[in-house]
């Protein structure tokens, strides 16, 4: 079974926070987000992860070359292999001279040129333990602290010029009717609120946004999807903040909120914002895999489609846009 590949971009009105443009991320990264098997029949994906830091790009992404496989660190300086005993990578930022990764392996430290120089587990977890080791990582610029999504610990605190955690809050991960709920994601602003996706881990539990006061370690607000309607969150999602509006990738499918929208402890309605694609009579939906890059008047990311209902078909590159406007 072949898939195509493609660049998925949604026209967007918001200011630009990527440099990169549709042409470089297809050439570069897109055309290598599946790699196949042997034989062809089976495949892995690869989905590239992003950050913008001074206006330059970074990227990490797993590549398939010479028989090994190996996650690759693109930088505006070159390009490096990541070198260093970690488990899968779910997300990272950039801070001066370091790298900072959120993986199953825990909080990891890396120089720009894909050294890691420590590896920082919170006090009583266990590395390697999925309920407990961050997916998703924030950098709070005015208190000079990483904050992490981890999973059922909640959120986690990272002080970066003391090299320590400092405080954690389980958030709504222990509920109130006895049901348990994980730290998925996380992002904010540059003034102390953060907002973070939380799935369940049962049918009753939380399933949902947090909105969250740094200075006070407060929640401001737990917005709930309703799940027969909505759904429910990809244990494995991103949140992204632009244009004060918050995007959630849930799963590959756009769904956006306001600021408002998750200031309730009720429940809340995601915008949808679905990318069809047709040939003929054949329609589908595209679903991003990775993270969602913010461009001029785009989204744009990576993504899988076919041509028609055959089930084997050319790998083909392509560009695919949405006008949401």
């Amino acid at each position: 079974m072949k898939l195509i590949l493609l660049i998925v971009s949604i026209v967007f009105s918001t200011q630009s926070l990527a440099s990169i443009d549709r042409d470089t991320l297809n050439n570069n990264y897109c055309k290598r987000l599946i790699s196949f098997g042997p034989n062809q029949s089976t495949y892995k994906t690869n989905p590239p992860l992003y950050y913008s830091y001074n206006s330059e790009d970074y990227f990490i992404q797993r590549v398939k070359r010479n028989s090994r496989t190996f996650y690759e660190f693109s930088t505006p300086h070159g390009l490096f292999e990541l070198k260093g005993e970690f488990s899968t990578v779910r997300d990272f930022v950039i801070t001066d001279d370091r790298m900072w990764i959120a993986s199953l392996s825990g909080l990891l430290e890396f120089n720009l040129e894909g050294k890691q120089l420590k590896s920082w587990v919170y006090p009583g977890t266990t590395p390697g333990r999925r309920s407990e080791q961050p997916r998703g990582v924030f950098h709070d610029r005015p208190s000079g602290h990483l904050l992490l999504a981890s999973a059922g610990m909640g959120l986690v605190a990272f002080d970066l010029t003391n090299r320590s955690f400092t405080f954690s809050d389980p958030l709504n991960t222990y509920n109130q009717n006895g049901h348990y709920s994980s730290a998925i994601a996380i992002t904010g602003d540059q003034n102390g609120v953060l907002w973070i996706a939380m799935t369940g881990e049962t049918q009753k539990a939380f399933n949902g946004i947090v909105t969250y006061d740094l200075q006070t370690q407060k929640m401001l607000g737990a917005a709930a999807y309703n799940r027969r309607k909505h759904g429910v969150l990809f244990p494995y999602g991103s949140l992204y903040l632009n244009s004060n509006s918050i995007y959630l990738n849930n799963g590959g499918w756009i769904h956006s909120f306001t600021r408002n929208d998750l200031l309730t402890n009720g429940t809340v309605r995601p915008i949808w914002k679905p990318i069809e694609r047709r040939s003929n009579n054949y329609r589908q939906y595209i679903m991003i895999k990775g993270d969602f890059i913010f461009h001029n008047n785009e989204i744009m990311g990576c993504g899988t489609y076919r041509p028609g209902p055959s089930r084997t078909v050319n790998i083909i590159p392509n560009v695919f846009s949405v006008d949401i406007n």
